[in-house]
């Protein structure tokens, strides 16, 4: 899915009517705990690693107002993530036989 999606579908509805200036770690840390809960189409939960993409794009937006308009915080940051990476080393270590061990 695109970041315009997942903009509009998951961060807006949440911190849509509010100044940036104006969300606390707090908020960030309910509006996870919000996403962790969402379904899919077909009842699952959402993948540990597509919740990581959501918070990353919470995160870039936020990064963003940081470096360039003066925002003191990135509170996303200091919520911490959800979800997670997939284990990269491990899915080159089966692409390549199993030749590595870690």
């Amino acid at each position: 899915l695109t970041k315009k999606h997942i903009i509009e579908t998951k961060i807006l509805p949440y911190f849509g009517k509010r100044k940036l200036d104006d969300i606390r770690t707090s908020d960030v840390i309910q509006w996870q705990n919000e996403i962790i809960k969402l379904k899919k189409d077909n009842g699952e939960l959402f993948s540990p690693t597509y919740l990581k993409t959501i918070h990353n794009q919470l995160s870039a937006i936020l990064n963003h107002a940081v470096n360039m308009y003066g925002l003191k915080d990135n509170v996303a940051r200091k919520a911490g993530t959800m979800g997670k990476e997939e284990n990269n080393v491990a899915i080159k270590s089966k692409l390549l036989g199993g030749f590595f061990t870690f």
